[in-house]
């Protein structure tokens, strides 16, 4: 019984041989009272422990799939976060950018020629700011659009994994390289 209770997913040889030696010194044990267990009993021992093992393996695996569901969900709702914070700095940058773009254009008229021109140089790079921003916004948007695409990554870190071990995943973040350096 102490056997049958400590099994799992990963030790059914094992525990298997410790049933068999447990069936010997039993047997061995009852011999001088001239008494022995059955070969039956032995089987049906066996059997249940094969049973509680597929048990257990289905029990590891139900978690094994919960853990990755709750990865792929963390994964997802950290993509989210870092969507949001890169379209929140896209709009800051870009109601930035268009204040002082008003701002040089108020500005322009009251200027002498030389200045003029060089204040036209100025909003010249501020709507190309402007517009880089704008592009970046429009990014993240549609990045938090397309919730299933992403970046399909595979790896390998014999620190962390072994050797001749890789890891096939996706991540949905705008920087793939984030997700490869954390792993």
């Amino acid at each position: 019984d102490k056997i049958m209770k400590a099994v799992k997913w990963n030790n059914v040889n094992q525990s298997e041989e410790k049933i068999k030696k447990s069936f010997e010194v039993i047997n061995n044990f009852l011999s001088s009272l001239k008494m022995f267990i059955k070969q039956q009993y032995l089987k049906l021992k066996i059997d249940e422990l094969h049973i509680r093992h597929e048990y257990a393996e289905k029990v590891y695996e139900e978690r094994e799939i919960r853990r990755e569901e709750n990865s792929k969900i963390r994964e997802e709702e950290k993509a989210q976060r870092e969507i949001e914070q890169v379209k929140l700095k896209a709009e800051k940058d870009e109601a930035m950018y268009q204040k002082a773009l008003e701002e040089a254009r108020k500005q322009l008229g009251l200027l002498s020629d030389e200045k003029a021109k060089k204040m036209q140089v100025k909003i010249e790079e501020l709507e190309n700011q402007l517009e880089q921003s704008q592009e970046e916004k429009e990014r993240a948007v549609s990045r938090a659009q397309l919730t299933k695409s992403g970046h399909v990554y595979i790896i390998s870190n014999i620190g962390s994994f072994g050797e001749q071990v890789y890891k096939i995943g996706l991540t949905r973040r705008l920087e793939p390289m984030d997700r490869v350096k954390e792993l």
